[in-house]
Formats: structure tokens, sequence, C-alpha cells
């Protein structure tokens, strides 16, 4: 799925493994209650079915002002799309607002109601595909050339969208890398395991702690070991680990310095 692809799109061997391990993708929890919870508020206040958000949820108004003064320059404009996704023909996927502006411009928003981990747009796979679903979807009322424009909004972190604006060289480039991990990721022909903090971040594998059946993670997190935890990691379960005897310690070093331990482990 589009929501996922920050995963599938580096590391082409999660989703077999993901599969092979009976897990699935996104499960439900407080958090991403509260998440679809935001988006159906959202979506009735942009529709006119809603005045306002009711109390704890008046940070999506940051979102729903920003699709508003979108609104006021679009020739078109969508509210919760779903696209086929194009390079999956039984896929979908939903963008949360698109609108084409008198400008030329194909924007793409998305509502991010999480408070705790900021998402980049720059490079932002999932709003991609969500663009270039829409464009494939809308093509009837849009011209042969246009430009597209990305917005992450993250209301409970940054009052402010955020925005990624590629050019058309640099738009077909994603488009050709997409398509081919997809294909890749799909088959499992030629997929490889790559851990990276983005790819790992949402990765079931590493959520349900499931470390032992991922070998670039292993060797990731074992290359950047404090001293004195030994660690014996590798693809299969018959080789001895003692991951789970130091997975509190290994954990509190991800958590306190997540970002220099994942620049340590990817620069040798």
């Amino acid at each position: 799925s589009p929501s996922s692809s920050a995963t599938w799109s580096v590391c082409t061997a999660s989703p077999g493994l993901v599969k092979s391990l009976g897990l699935t993708r996104g499960r439900s929890s407080a958090a991403s209650d509260e998440g679809t919870c935001a988006h159906e508020i959202a979506e009735k206040i942009l529709l006119g079915k809603l005045d306002a958000p009711p109390p704890g949820f008046e940070a999506v108004m940051h979102y729903v002002n920003t699709c508003r003064a979108l609104i006021k320059d679009a020739v078109w404009y969508a509210v919760e799309v779903e696209c086929k996704l194009p390079y999956d023909p039984d896929g979908n996927g939903t963008a949360d607002f698109i609108a084409f502006g008198r400008d030329g411009v194909l924007r793409v928003v998305d509502l991010k109601f999480g408070k705790h981990k900021r998402v980049s747009v720059a490079g932002n796979t999932q709003l991609f595909i969500y663009a270039w679903a829409a464009s494939e979807k809308f093509s009837p009322v849009l011209p042969d050339e246009f430009d597209v424009a990305f917005g992450v909004s993250q209301p409970r972190i940054e009052a402010d969208t955020q925005w990624w604006e590629p050019d058309k060289d640099e738009c077909s480039r994603m488009a050709a890398h997409v398509m081919k991990q997809a294909i890749v990721a799909a088959t499992g022909e030629g997929a490889e395991f790559v851990a990276t903090k983005d790819a790992c971040q949402w990765c079931p594998v590493r959520r349900e702690k499931m470390l032992t059946h991922c070998p670039a993670y292993a060797n990731a997190i074992s290359a950047v070991a404090p001293s004195g935890i030994e660690i014996d990691l590798g693809p299969t379960d018959e080789q001895k680990i003692t991951l789970w005897l130091n997975a509190d310690k290994i954990r509190a070093l991800l958590d306190e310095n997540d970002a220099a331990v994942w620049a340590m482990a990817n620069d040798p």
C-alpha cells in the first residue's frame, strides 16, 4: 500500500517477510483510531457537514485551513479520494486532499495527526504515489502538462504545512524507482533486505520485535551495539541469539540516540 511504501520501496524483501510471519502492516491502536477520527472530522468540515471539530481535535483546523486556502484558487478539488494504484491494478489508495490550481499545479496534501514523529515531505513516496494515481484518475480534466506539489500537515507537531515541489525530471526518476521496487516487492524476485531508519521505522517485523528474522536490521544494530553486549544475529532461526536478553538496553540506545545510531550503522 502507499502508506507502507517508505518500507517496501527501500527494503523490497519486507512484504514477503511480513507475509511469511503472518503479520499485518497496520493494526488498531489508540493512536491509529485517533488518526482515523481526525481524518473523518476534517473531511466533514471541508464538505460542510460539520462546523467545528470536537474537543481534543482542534488541531485539525490547521490542515483544514491549508485545504481551504487551496480551494479558493482551485479549478477543482477532491476530499478523501480513492484511486487505483498505477503499479498494482488490484490495489487502491486514498489521498486526503487533492486540488488542481489555476496556476497549473496539482497539489496533494496529507494529514498526519500523530504528535511524536515528524514526517518529511521531500521524497515522500506515499504522497508521490497518490499524485501519480490521481493524475491517472483525473486525466480527463487535467492538461497534458502540469506541475505537482506535495504537502504534509502535522498540526500537533507544527502549525505550518511542509511543501515539496519536485521538477519533472525528479518525478520521472521517482516514478521509475517506485514502479521497479513495487514489482520486485510484489514478486519477490531479486528482493533484498535493506535496513535504514525510515524503512524500518514502521516495519511490522520491528514493531512486533521479531528482529531475528531480518538480517539487515540485525547487522545494523550489531554494528553499533554497546560494549559488553554480545549479539549473534542471523537470517535463520537456528542461529542462537542473545538479543532478547539485552533488548531493553538496545531499545533504550535506539530511543535516545536514534539518528546517531542509524548514521553510524549506515556509514562504514
